[in-house]
């Protein structure tokens, strides 16, 4: 490359000065680190600008200018895994929107600001928007698991690994890429159950249609290929915003007549009247589905 565009010279004055910012790896067209500086070797041509005759000689003078460039910014920042795992589902899911699965540190050796990391992002491979990046210290970063069980569960059915692209940036507006290969477990397997076998209400015969009788409750289990099995016994409200609000509750026995009704909640209500002549006991059988089994 032509060194001499990132200088110019005053036409009168002769003052050299640079156009443009002189980034040493730029100038020498490498990442190489072992250079400690930068010779750039400049003609100067000064020729005399008065009247002469035609037959006369324009008076000149070459010189030789050596600019020698120190650096300042030798270094791109050098991203380290401190700890990575495999994305699994053998996690609580309490830990789901918080569970971290690569600790990065990041550093660079120059000096002031030029060594400071500026910025740490994912750049590509996160189409999913399954992870965001936090700021654990000044040069630390962890990468967070932000989305839900069923968010994995169906990503699993089509991938077994992500590769996120990370990208650091020093103050100097140098960067560094590094690939990050998280594995997926392969083997879910996720069941609802119920927590308890047998529910008992009683219930008087002039209840108005729309009465709530009771609402049933749920525990999730699941298992990896390891056969590892987890179980929270949370609250509804707790498990649907682990799994997506996809459970479907129906009364698959029991209520022929449809003189009852399930919300999506769990609640069992009454569609129609009662009576206690014709019916005095109802054996309901609820069956709780999530989309993904």
């Amino acid at each position: 490359a032509d060194d001499s565009i990132y200088f110019a010279i005053h036409p009168t004055l002769g003052f050299i000065y640079n156009t443009r910012p002189l980034y040493l790896h730029q100038l020498l067209s490498t990442s190489e680190n072992t250079i400690t500086e930068f010779i750039v070797n400049l003609t100067v041509l000064a020729r005399d600008r008065g009247h002469h005759l035609s037959s006369q000689t324009i008076e000149s003078s070459k010189t030789k200018v050596n600019i020698r460039i120190q650096p300042v910014n030798r270094h791109a920042p050098l991203i380290s895994i401190k700890q990575h795992s495999t994305l699994s589902l053998a996690t609580t899911p309490e830990s789901f929107g918080s569970s971290i699965y690569a600790i990065i540190h990041v550093s660079d050796e120059d000096m002031g600001i030029y060594g400071q990391i500026c910025s740490f992002n994912i750049i590509d491979g996160n189409q999913h928007s399954l992870f965001r990046v936090t700021n654990q210290s000044s040069n630390d970063y962890n990468i967070q698991l932000i989305k839900s069980i069923a968010d994995l569960f169906q990503l699993s059915k089509s991938l077994s690994m992500f590769e996120l692209v990370v990208q650091a940036r020093d103050c100097g507006q140098r960067i560094t890429n590094k690939t990050i290969q998280i594995s997926l477990d392969e083997h879910f397997s996720m069941n609802l159950q119920f927590t308890s076998e047998k529910y008992y209400k009683e219930l008087f015969e002039n209840s108005l249609i729309g009465t709530e009788i009771l609402q049933v409750d749920l525990k999730i289990s699941y298992s990896t290929g390891m056969m590892n099995k987890y179980q929270t016994s949370k609250k509804l409200s707790d498990i649907r915003s682990l799994t997506d609000n996809s459970i479907h509750f129906s009364i698959i026995n029991g209520n022929e007549n449809g003189t009852f009704g399930i919300t999506g909640n769990g609640i069992i209500y009454t569609r129609s009247r009662l009576d206690r002549e014709n019916v005095a006991e109802y054996r309901l059988v609820v069956r709780a589905q999530h989309h993904l089994n």
